[in-house]
């Protein structure tokens, strides 16, 4: 394992962690002809900020009331990159004709431009529930010499994110941050030192809204592709990294079965760094 990369080690801990702590069995281990059922939830964050806004008077996560089931919406546009944008102002001016010829009213002003953009991510971030491979997301822009630009995303929780950034000219920062519905951010993850090729790799702590800032020392355009990774994924690279000469998910071979070793550090939030280090290092005795 020590022919392993930091980056590696990190995706590897935080898909074992969220692929192998949930209780959940390998394939083979279930009944055979079950069909999957994949349930579409929102938090109870975007839930509040819907009910005052008046949005559940029309609509709900999975059933069609007066408008489109918000479900129905996110799959409608999994695949459109410009959709946030045109949902966003239509939710702001009203309209009518996609759905039905019942028109829904202009929300803006009565409801904040960062609630509304805030509610549209969330919406559309539900076609990814109960996927077992999410696409890769990609967002791509101008950022001018000291300035920054940046853009929302939506992440699902638990899984783990690597954020590859290409700038043309210049070099660039990126920082992740979460965004609750006050419009205030947190700061998730930042890279350590500008570069024109840049990455970070994160665990998204909660299923939301995330925003992308990226900070230029010269104008240029950049381009961010951004890939989660899940079970199949993490097995693959286990497995070209030689992980599973030693370990498997579910039984000890000569170390730890991985779920085992998501079970102990769950709660522990440095667990990546010490792992990450053993893992480099080698050891024994945990």
């Amino acid at each position: 394992m020590n022919r392993a990369s930091q980056w590696t080690v990190v995706v590897l801990f935080g898909v074992l962690v969220s692929a192998c702590s949930d209780g959940s069995s390998s394939n083979k281990d279930d009944p055979p002809g079950q069909p999957e059922i994949t349930t579409y939830s929102l938090s109870t964050e975007v839930l509040a900020v819907a009910k005052r806004s008046g949005c559940l008077a029309c609509h709900s996560v999975d059933k069609q009331i007066v408008g489109p089931a918000w479900r129905d919406v996110a799959l409608k546009y999994q695949v459109d990159v410009t959709a946030v944008d045109r949902l966003i102002n239509k939710v702001k001016v009203g309209g009518k004709g996609v759905w039905s010829e019942v028109p829904m009213p202009p929300y803006s002003p009565r409801v904040s431009d960062v609630d509304i953009k805030f509610l549209i991510t969330s919406i559309l971030g539900l076609a990814a529930e109960g996927a077992s491979h999410l696409p890769p997301l990609s967002i791509s822009g101008t950022v001018t010499a000291g300035g920054t630009a940046e853009d929302n995303i939506f992440l699902i929780e638990d899984l783990v994110y690597r954020f590859a950034v290409i700038a043309k000219t210049g070099n660039v920062n990126v920082s992740v941050y979460l965004l609750d519905s006050t419009g205030s951010r947190t700061l998730i993850k930042a890279s350590q030192s500008p570069s024109a090729s840049e990455q970070i790799t994160l665990r998204a702590p909660v299923t939301g809204t995330f925003v992308v800032v990226i900070t230029g020392d010269a104008e240029t355009q950049y381009a961010v592709s951004i890939n989660a990774f899940d079970k199949d994924q993490f097995l693959a690279l286990a497995k070209t990294s030689g992980c599973l000469a030693c370990h498997s998910i579910e039984k000890k071979v000569v170390g730890p079965a991985f779920r085992d070793i998501a079970t102990k550090y769950r709660s522990d939030a440095g667990a990546a760094a010490v792992l990450m280090s053993k893992v480099a290092a080698g050891g024994v005795g945990a």
